[in-house]
């Protein structure tokens, strides 16, 4: 619901596909308070279909470890033509592949298990894609598939800029970092060649950890300065 200067965020916006079919629009309005008040109209349009059906609803791989390949299997009942079939899957990510077995076809009745793989060498970072199966359907060739998920790496820092803001000489300005891995580990100290940070850390081994940062403006042996300045903490 916050947006600091520099960082980003996201409206995600979902179909009820269990109530209702066919085309479909809507507008969100998106409400800024600051640092002026702005409406922003967002517009929503898509085709709901009953004839193909996911069992989940889409490629979930949740949170996966960095360097770990991963699986996941889809459920697709088609309804309709018998000799409906999928010619090809599609992913517009390298390190994502997609496999199609057919299950059952009967009655008009066509099944399908979509296999999902996320190769080992996929980067740290949010998966936010689609992928899309193409079909014999001249009337509508192409189904979208979301595909989310979360690579973590073993150790990550946030955020990866730590702003203060603006300090006059002698304030004191407190922020603090996050660090988390997926197993517990122990911070044993944290180096800044500025003797104006000072950071507070415990002995107790866990998989997150809120660290304490304190910067005093002037509070150094060298002469006072103004302006921007950069640190790096290790």
């Amino acid at each position: 619901s916050t947006v600091k200067s520099g960082e980003q965020g996201a409206i995600r916006a979902v179909f009820n596909t269990r109530s209702f079919s066919g085309q479909r629009s809507a507008n969100i309005t998106v409400v800024f308070d600051r640092p002026r008040y702005t409406e922003v109209q967002l517009h929503v349009r898509g085709y709901i279909r009953r004839d193909v059906v996911f069992e989940p609803s889409c490629v979930d791989f949740g949170t996966i470890r960095e360097g770990e390949a991963a699986q996941r299997v889809i459920g697709i009942d088609y309804a309709g033509r018998s000799d409906w079939q999928i010619t090809a899957a599609r992913v517009p990510d390298q390190h994502l592949s997609v496999e199609t077995r057919e299950t059952k076809r009967s009655s008009g009745r066509v099944g399908y298990e979509l296999i999902v793989r996320l190769a080992a060498g996929a980067p740290a970072g949010t998966i936010d894609t689609e992928l899309t199966l193409e079909t014999n359907d001249s009337r509508g060739n192409r189904v979208p598939l979301a595909v989310t998920g979360q690579i973590v790496p073993p150790l990550s820092v946030s955020p990866a800029l730590l702003y203060l803001g603006n300090a006059q000489g002698g304030q004191e300005l407190k922020s603090r970092l996050v660090v988390r891995a997926a197993e517990p580990f122990r911070i044993t100290a944290v180096e800044c060649d500025d003797s104006r940070f000072r950071f507070e850390i415990g002995q107790e081994a866990k998989t997150l950890h809120f660290i304490p940062v304190t910067f005093q403006a002037g509070g150094t042996t060298r002469p006072a300065a103004t302006g921007k300045r950069r640190r790096d903490f290790r």
